[in-house]
């Protein structure tokens, strides 16, 4: 088994978790938010945080989004120091990257 998936023995680590069960295996581990994304989401993404979990639903945006996680990331912190919630953030970034 290799090193990244040793928490989890005995698991087939492409199939086995459900992107809520990773974001609360994640937050168990001290992350206050985690944000699930992929391309095996089909565009939606998983906001979890404090215990709940919202679908940040969208379509899947093909090429060319080489580096977006940055760029997720550097919108989420820009809505949030304009005083929105978490929640809020994270959709108008997911609304911001589908521009493009």
């Amino acid at each position: 088994m290799c090193k990244k998936h040793r928490g989890f023995p005995n698991q087939d680590p492409k199939t086995f978790l459900t992107p809520k069960k990773a974001a609360k295996i994640i937050s168990g581990l001290g992350a206050r938010a985690v944000i699930v994304t992929g391309g095996h989401l089909k565009g939606t993404d998983l906001l979890y945080s404090t215990g709940n979990s919202h679908k940040l639903m969208e379509t899947l945006i093909k090429g060319g989004t080489h580096g977006s996680g940055c760029t997720h990331s550097a919108a989420i912190a820009a809505q949030l120091s304009k005083g929105g919630t978490l929640v809020e953030a994270a959709r108008l970034r997911k609304d911001s990257l589908n521009m493009q």
